[in-house]
């Protein structure tokens, strides 16, 4: 993971599963993550080929310039990349298993180009909810200015996330602090 906030939503999601392969949705409290709540949203299955977005974060419709909620996720990638994106989205949403996509994307004017992470969290299913997945889209590095819209997301790797926190740690000795404060609130 390249960013800070990727490792303190890995992080605080991995302290909630403890031994288990996902935490409950119900476990997840907003006001220990607040500061990251921007950058998430909520994926549902249908039992569609694509899951689609129950929630999302403000800066997901910055993004896209639209409101996401119950647009399927296919809808933020490019034709060529909508496929892979969707098939590993509903894989998470099966086996539980974490997963960590690089991104690229360009804005809607061609002007400006930026790298992006997303994260796929699995939500352990519960009675009478349909399966369901913590995403997180954040930019590399942080973007300044949310006012031009984006085109669509294209998919450069994906990857599953087999590490525990305490190695992602070690791989990056400034993310400390970070950490504490999302866990300790």
């Amino acid at each position: 993971m390249k960013t800070n906030a990727s490792l303190e939503i890995y992080a605080y999601w991995d302290e909630l599963r403890g031994e288990r392969a996902a935490p409950l949705r119900s476990e997840i409290e907003p006001g220990h993550i607040r500061h990251v709540l921007p950058d998430l949203f909520v994926l549902t299955d249908v039992g569609d080929e694509a899951p689609i977005f129950r929630l999302t974060g403000t800066r997901l419709y910055n993004l896209f310039k639209r409101e996401l909620s119950e647009t399927p996720f296919s809808m933020i990638w490019r034709s060529g990349d909508a496929e892979d994106a969707c098939r590993i989205a509903n894989g998470v949403l099966l086996h539980e298993r974490p997963v960590i996509f690089d991104i690229w994307a360009e804005s809607a004017s061609g002007h400006a180009a930026q790298e992006f992470e997303m994260l796929l969290l699995p939500l352990e299913a519960e009675p009478h909810f349909p399966p369901r997945l913590l995403g997180a889209l954040i930019s590399d590095p942080p973007l300044a200015d949310f006012g031009q819209a984006f085109k669509p997301l294209t998919l450069i790797r994906s990857r599953l996330i087999e590490a525990s926190t305490a190695s992602l740690m070690a791989q990056r000795p400034d993310f400390g602090f970070s950490l504490e404060r999302c866990v300790s609130q």
